[in-house]
Formats: C-alpha cells, structure tokens, sequence
C-alpha cells in the first residue's frame, strides 16, 4: 500500500490462505492470519470477504463438483449458510484478530436479501460472545447476482456497504462463462445494459446513505475505472498493479466534461453493443492515458 498509495485493502480474498494450506484452518490459525493482515494495514481499511470457495475454488483432494456448471452451484455463502459451523468459525477468528479495532466483513455469491439476514445474524450472534468488541463492525455484501438488483430497498435497509463483483456480475447478467473462449470480448463492462445498470446502483446507493464499491478486473483499467467514477463510484478495489494507472487516468480526465460526453453516448448509443469505443475516443482527444 505505501508503493501505491492505496487507501486501504478493498478485497481481502479469506480462501487464499486455505488454498494454499490446502485444508480449512482451525479459528486460531485463521486468526493469526487475519491479525497479521490488520496489523499490516495500519489503521487503514481492510475488507474481509468470507469464504469464497467451490465452483473453480477447490480445496486439494476436494472431488470434483458434480454439477454442470460449478459457476452457478453450490459455492461461497451458499456453502457457508448450509455449513453454518464453518462460517461461524470463521466469522469468529476474524472478530477474535480485530481485537477491538475496526472489522469490515462482506459476504459473498448473496442473492437474496434473507440469505444475507442470516449471514449477518451469525456475524452479529458471534460479536456478542467475542470481547474485546469491534471498535466498529461493518457488515455489507457483494453485489455479483443480478437478482440483488430487484431487492435494493431491502438490501439497502441492512447492508452497511455494497461492493459490486463486475466479474461475476458480467457473467451472470449476459448468461456468458468468462471462461468460455469462444464469448470471450463479447459481452463489455461498458456495454449500456452494464452502464445503466451501475449508474442506477451508484444513484441509489448515494442516496441511501450506503458506501458503494466496484471490485473485480473493471475496476483495475484505466478506461473503465474513469467511467465507474463518471457514473458515481466513489470507491475501487483493485490488484497494486492497477492502482497507479487509475489514478493517473483519473488525475487526467476532466470529470464534468467525461460526465457530459458519458451521458451522451449513452442516450445515442442504446442499441450498441458496447460504448467502448466513443468513451475510448473521447478519452485520447483529451490524452487521458487510457
């Protein structure tokens, strides 16, 4: 975070370290390294996501999912919801390394606004036999299932913060595997249903009064990442490569002005694919370095 200046960690992926490990670790070993990822962060923002396991996320020696589309299946909070004793561990290792300071959970694959009430019924159940308390405990989702859209008053009502996953977010929306070569490109994160979409998002979320986040490989690129903002993003998650980049591209751009040409291309571009190249276009007229 100092080479980059990044404000904090916006995706902090829990499975990793069990990947790695190879077997979901015990509350004190998940612990410890929640700890240590806090005491790295300073004091800055650190957002934990739980268990993002199953699809393509497979512990070694795990069989093989036997469903026809992993992707869509049994996996991450779902897996979590029907093995309550696993999320619970986990959820409590990650009060039990806050220690009193600031806690920012999400959790992840929700598409419906009961199955993230349950989730945060455990976070908040174990918070309650866990001393020290959090100094503050956050609690939000990400956004990665397009029936989430349809439940926003409610999610909304409950959610401390909202971050968008633009990778499973695309897929689902367009019925289109990211993995599938032969889609690969067809679908774009700046196609106008995908716009409307977030603005829309973006637009509600400001007004609620609920933090809203863009995470996944949209947010890393400078082209898309100043169009997230032109939108009313505030805040993107992305990998340290990105992160100097973005904020050139963003140092660059006159944002009244992107706003004006965003809006435009959207009302004349409706019925276009992709609106990648006029945005693209404006942006080398005005070299914003894209």
């Amino acid at each position: 975070m100092e080479a980059t200046g990044a404000a904090g960690i916006g995706l902090f992926r829990t499975e990793i370290a069990m990947l790695a490990r190879g077997t979901i670790a015990d509350v004190a070993e998940q612990t410890a390294v929640y700890a240590r990822v806090l005491d790295e962060a300073a004091g800055r923002p650190v957002l934990f996501r739980t268990l993002d396991l199953g699809g393509d996320k497979l512990l070694p020696g795990s069989p093989a999912p036997e469903e026809e589309n992993p992707a869509m299946g049994w996996r991450s909070l779902r897996i979590g919801l029907d093995r309550p004793a696993l999320l619970r561990r986990q959820l409590r290792a990650l009060l039990l390394a806050a220690a009193g300071r600031p806690l920012s959970v999400m959790f992840p694959m929700v598409a419906t606004v009961g199955e993230f009430r349950t989730a945060r019924a455990l976070l908040l159940a174990e918070a309650e036999r866990v001393r020290p308390a959090p100094e503050t405990l956050q609690i939000g989702t990400m956004l990665e299932v397009p029936a989430l859209v349809w439940q926003l008053p409610e999610l909304l009502d409950v959610a401390d913060f909202i971050s968008v996953g633009t990778n499973d977010l695309l897929q689902f929306l367009y019925a289109a595997d990211r993995g599938s070569a032969a889609l690969a490109g067809r679908y774009d994160v700046l196609s106008p249903a995908m716009l409307s979409l977030l603005a829309d998002l973006a637009a509600r979320a400001h007004a609620a009064g609920v933090p809203l986040s863009v995470c996944g490989e949209a947010a890393s690129h400078p082209l898309e990442a100043i169009t997230l903002v032109g939108l009313g993003v505030s805040t993107l998650s992305m990998p340290a490569s990105g992160v100097l980049p973005v904020k050139a591209a963003l140092a660059a751009v006159d944002m009244p002005a992107f706003r004006a040409l965003l809006a435009a291309v959207r009302r004349t571009g409706a019925a276009e694919a992709s609106l990648r190249k006029p945005i693209a276009a404006w942006a080398r007229e005005h070299d914003v370095p894209v």
